[in-house]
C-alpha cells in the first residue's frame, strides 16, 4: 500500500497500543506507520520493537513541554516517502478495511476524511488484543460524530504544496480545520469515507494545562482569520516547517540517516561504511540499498527505509571521510532554512577538484552557491520532502539531475550549495556518462524538462 499513517502523540501510552494495534490488524496495512514522539515521559520507542518493519518512532526532544501538534505532524509529514499520507491521532481504532477503503478512494486533489465514534469510557471486555475482533461491538456503545480533525488523507504532495500544518496554532485546536479551508484553495475537493467504514475516538483525560491557558481561545481566533481569507493556500512560508532540531544550539549533533545506494553486495562496501561509521557525529543509522532495480529503485528503496527527517545520500565509491565530517557538512542545512540540497565539495584521488554538475569551482568561500539549481550528488545532504526520483530512469544516470529539478521545481527560492568546507574523495566520478543507459536516460531528461 502505498501510503503512511502519521500519528502525533505525547503521553498517551495507553491509547496508541489499541491504534496501532489496530492498524496492524487490519485487511491492508499501510506501508509505514510514522509515529511522532513529542517529548513523551516516558518516550515511546518501544513501539518499533512491537511492530518492526511498520512502525517508525520520530523522537522530538527540542520542544517547551507543551505539546505542539502541528509541528509535530509537519515533522512526520516531511519524513514520508509514499505517494499518499493519512494524518490520524493516537486515540483512534479503525475499522478491519478502513485503509484498504481509504486508498481506493484517494485521488488527485481530494482530502478524505472519516466518520468517528466518540466513546465515553473503554468497556472492560475491550482489550488491546481484542482490538481486531471486537470493533462492531465497540461502535455499539459509542456515539456517531461527523468531525474534521483525527484523520486527514491526501497525497502526499498536496500536503506538502499547502506547507502542511499551520505551525502557529499552539498545543492543539483548529490545525484541522485551517488545513481543510487551505486545501479548498487550492482546488481540493473533501470527501467522506462512507459511514460503515469509520473509526472509534477512544477517551483520554484533558490537558489542564491546555484547556486553563488561553490556547484555545488563541488558536480560535487565528482560525478566524484564516478563513476570512479566500487566496491563501499555503502555511509556513520559509522551508524551516516541520524540521527536527532547529530550536536552541543548532551545532549539536542531529541524528541523520545515512542512504548508501549500490550495485555491489555490502562486503565490497564494507570498508566504506566502516569508515563513516567511525567518523560521523550525528549518524542515527546508516542504510544500505542494493536491490536490483535501478539507481533511482535503489535510492529510493533507502528513503522509504530511512528513520530521521535529515537524509545524507552516498555513492559507494567516496572516501577521505575525516572526524565530525558529516557534522561539517549538515550545518549550514540546518541553520539557513532556505538552504534545500548541500553537498560535499569532490576531490579526486589526485587532489584535484572533480565534477561539480554545474561547473561551480569557487573554493574562496565557506558555501559555493549553485545558481543552476543542482549540485554533485556523489554526497549530498537534504531534509526529506515527500518527492521520489523518477523510477523512469533506467540504470543510473540523470535521475539524480532529475531530483534537484523536481525540488527546485517544489521550493523555487531554495538555496543549492556546494560546502567547501567538507571536502571528500570522489573514487570514481562520472562513471556513469557514456555509459550504456546514459544516452536513454539524457533523451528521457530532456523531453521532461525541456533542458539540462
Amino acid at each position: 500500500m502505498d501510503l503512511t499513517a502519521v500519528i502525533a502523540c505525547k503521553d498517551r501510552a495507553e491509547n496508541l497500543a489499541y491504534c496501532l494495534r489496530s492498524i496492524s490488524c487490519s485487511v491492508e496495512v499501510p506501508a509505514k506507520v510514522i509515529v511522532v514522539d513529542f517529548g513523551s515521559t516516558p518516550d515511546l520507542t518501544h513501539f518499533e520493537q512491537d511492530y518492526p518493519g511498520l512502525v517508525s518512532v520520530i523522537r522530538v526532544t527540542d520542544n517547551t513541554g507543551l505539546f505542539h501538534k502541528s509541528r509535530a505532524l509537519n515533522i512526520g509529514l516531511r519524513a514520508i516517502t509514499t505517494k499518499y499520507v493519512c494524518m490520524t491521532d493516537a486515540d483512534q481504532v479503525y475499522h478491519p478495511t478502513f485503509f484498504k477503503s481509504l486508498i481506493e478512494k484517494l485521488a488527485p486533489s481530494c482530502l478524505v476524511m472519516s466518520h468517528t465514534y466518540l466513546l465515553r469510557e473503554i468497556p472492560p471486555w475491550y482489550t488491546v488484543d481484542s482490538v481486531g475482533e471486537k470493533y462492531n461491538d465497540l461502535v455499539r456503545v459509542a456515539k456517531m460524530s461527523r468531525g474534521e480533525g483525527c484523520c486527514q488523507s491526501a497525497e502526499t504532495n498536496l500536503l506538502m504544496s499547502i506547507g502542511g500544518y499551520d505551525e502557529s496554532y499552539v498545543g492543539w485546536g483548529y490545525e484541522d480545520t485551517d488545513l481543510i479551508h487551505r486545501a479548498k484553495i487550492a482546488g481540493a475537493t473533501v470527501q467522506y469515507l462512507p459511514k460503515n467504514v469509520s473509526m472509534v475516538h477512544l477517551p483520554h483525560s484533558r490537558a489542564t494545562a491546555y484547556y486553563s491557558s488561553n490556547y484555545s481561545i488563541q488558536n480560535k481566533n487565528r482560525l478566524s482569520v484564516r478563513l476570512a481569507s479566500k487566496t491563501d493556500a499555503v502555511a509556513n512560508v520559509g522551508l524551516s516547517w516541520g524540521a527536527l532540531n532547529l530550536m536552541g544550539d543548532s551545532t549539536l549533533p542531529v541524528p541523520v540517516s545515512i542512504v548508501v545506494p549500490t550495485y555491489r553486495s555490502f562486503g565490497q562496501v564494507e570498508s566504506m561504511i566502516r569508515s563513516m561509521e567511525k567518523t560521523a557525529y550525528s549518524v542515527g543509522e546508516i542504510v544500505v540499498t542494493c536491490t536490483a532495480g535501478s539507481a533511482a529503485v535503489n535510492r529510493n528503496f533507502g528513503l522509504a527505509h530511512s528513520r530521521y527527517g535529515i537524509v545524507i545520500m552516498v555513492d559507494d565509491d567516496m572516501d577521505g571521510f575525516f572526524p565530525g565530517w558529516d557534522t561539517v557538512l549538515l550545518d549550514p542545512l540546518i541553520k539557513d532554512p532556505e538552504i534545500v540540497m548541500i553537498s560535499a565539495r569532490l576531490i579526486r584521488p589526485n587532489g584535484k577538484l572533480g565534477c561539480t554538475m554545474g561547473d561551480n569551482y569557487d573554493v574562496s568561500c565557506d558555501l559555493a552557491l549553485c545558481t543552476n539549481q543542482q549540485v554533485p550528488t556523489a554526497c549530498v545532504a537534504f531534509k526529506k520532502n515527500g518527492l521520489h526520483f523518477d523510477e523512469g530512469y533506467i540504470g543510473s544516470g540523470f535521475e539524480d539531475t532529475d531530483y534537484c529539478r523536481q525540488i527546485s521545481k517544489r521550493y523555487p527560492q531554495g538555496k543549492f550549495v556546494i560546502n567547501n568546507k567538507c571536502r571528500l574523495v570522489h573514487i570514481n566520478e562520472m562513471k556513469n556518462q557514456q555509459g550504456r543507459y546514459w544516452e536513454a536516460n539524457k533523451a528521457f531528461f530532456l523531453k521532461k524538462w525541456g533542458k539540462l
